[in-house]
């Protein structure tokens, strides 16, 4: 491996993504945020051999809520429709990608102002959930329209358990703004019942294996 270009960045990195090539670029995107709640994505620009920031993102800091005691993490859910970003304790930001429109715009309709591209990140939503000090999480292969989210977790007693949550995402209209909620999987839907009991105090580490097994592997260190 040969360096290629270098930048310099006056904040410590806390997360990296990978994001498929939006429809406007020949190359994958790379996500990055700090430690001082700066989000943006960089892509490689063939013409000047160098790196260039492709889009900044509003900055998602929430001075009353309280930083995760865990390393922020990022996610893409399988379907590629979804990255979270989980930084405060009982909160996940969802971001959703831009996906294709299924209506057509009028032909007189005035030209949107800098539209993100089909594969870019849109605006973010906050959902606030149960779980506090979730000590890994990962998205599933489950197959389901609405991605699936395990959490492992310590409770109130120190226990440490595995809970999966549905995403439910809204999208923004002109006269609502965007709602994501982490719904609780219904036992039935999961094949065991080892989501319900207490879990090794080690258990670390979530895998998720991608389908046709679309099975969780549990990792105690």
């Amino acid at each position: 491996m040969t360096l290629a270009a270098t930048r310099a960045l006056f904040a410590q990195v806390t997360m990296l993504a990978r994001l498929p090539a939006p429809a406007n670029s020949p190359t994958d995107h790379l996500f990055v945020g700090t430690d001082q709640h700066n989000y943006f994505t960089l892509v490689w620009n063939a013409e000047k051999n160098d790196i260039q920031t492709a889009r900044s993102y509003q900055d998602i800091s929430d001075p009353a809520s309280r930083e995760a005691q865990t390393e922020p993490r990022c996610l893409i859910d399988p379907s590629g429709r979804f990255m979270t970003l989980e930084i405060y304790e009982g909160v996940i930001v969802v971001i959703p990608i831009v996906e294709p429109s299924k209506k057509k715009r009028p032909w007189n309709a005035p030209p949107q102002r800098e539209a993100r591209q089909v594969g870019e990140l849109g605006d973010p939503t906050a959902s606030r959930i149960d779980e506090l000090f979730v000590r890994s999480s990962a998205f599933l292969h489950s197959g389901s329209n609405q991605p699936w989210l395990a959490l492992l977790y310590e409770d109130n007693q120190k226990k440490v358990r595995l809970r999966i949550r549905e995403l439910e995402y809204t999208r923004a209209t002109s006269s609502a703004s965007a709602d994501a909620t982490f719904k609780e999987v219904q036992e039935k839907k999961l094949d065991g019942g080892v989501f319900a009991h207490e879990l090794d105090l080690g258990s670390s580490h979530l895998i998720p294996i991608p389908a046709p097994l679309g099975m969780l592997f549990l990792l105690s260190l």
